[in-house]
Parts: structure tokens; C-alpha cells; sequence
């Protein structure tokens, strides 16, 4: 872990709904995923990417979905097939967010991504997009 990173700085604010700070924290777990490698980091970061994505920012929805895309092509095992599925899925869908919010490469990237996907991660997409749009 990076000694010049201090997850615990943040933690009170994010969790105080401080947009700052949670971005801090999901940029910071990206620096350790790219540093060390560290995908569980990385995964404890995506709480604080959707929690600064929530806050209705395109930025923030673009970084969430960087970090998705990170982790679901990242190594997993054979064991880990079902976190690999619920990352696609809900990358698919924050991608069709993306496009509803009216950026332009989403849309294409929406029907690219459609394409490689399985039935099964396209009806768990569309699950978690109505799960959003309730929020």
C-alpha cells in the first residue's frame, strides 16, 4: 500500500456526503489498483465512485465507469465469474446512464458494449438501470 495515501483522512467526510472526499477515496484506490495491482482497493473504491457519481455529476459517472471497466478486465479467477457478471452488468448500465444524460459516446459505446454481451447480462443491466432510475 501507498504510504503517501491515507484512506482514513476521507472516510468521516464521505460518509458525511462530502463529494471531495469521496472522490479522494476512489481516485486513491485507483492509484493503488495501478500501483500495486491491489483489486480489492480498487472494488472498495467503486463504494465511493457511485457515492460521488449519485451526485448527478457526468465527471463523476465517467469515473465510475472507468473504474467498472477496470475492475470486470482485470485478472479473476474462475471463482470469481459471478463478480465479473455483476461488474458487466452494471457497467452496461451505467453506460445507458451516461447516454441519458446526454453524452454522445456513450450512446455508441451503449450498442458496442450490447454487442459483446451475453442475454443474461443484458437483463441484469437492465435490472440495475431500473434500480438507478429509482434513486
Amino acid at each position: 500500500m501507498s504510504a503517501a495515501f491515507n484512506p482514513f483522512r476521507y472516510l468521516k467526510l464521505a460518509a458525511q456526503g462530502n463529494l471531495e472526499a469521496q472522490r479522494e477515496l476512489a481516485e486513491g484506490a485507483c492509484h493503488l489498483f495501478a500501483e500495486d495491482g491491489d483489486l480489492q482497493a480498487l472494488l472498495d473504491g467503486l463504494c465511493f465512485a457511485r457515492l460521488a457519481a449519485a451526485h448527478g455529476e457526468a465527471g463523476d459517472a465517467g469515473r465510475l465507469l472507468a473504474m467498472l471497466a477496470l475492475a470486470g478486465n482485470s485478472h479473476m479467477t474462475e471463482k470469481d465469474a459471478e463478480l465479473r457478471f455483476a461488474l458487466a452488468a452494471e457497467t452496461i448500465a451505467t453506460v445507458a446512464r451516461l447516454g441519458e444524460l446526454g453524452i454522445d459516446l456513450a450512446d455508441d459505446g451503449l450498442d458496442a458494449m450490447l454487442a459483446d454481451c451475453t442475454p443474461e447480462e443484458v437483463e441484469a443491466a437492465q435490472i440495475i438501470r431500473r434500480m438507478m432510475a429509482e434513486a
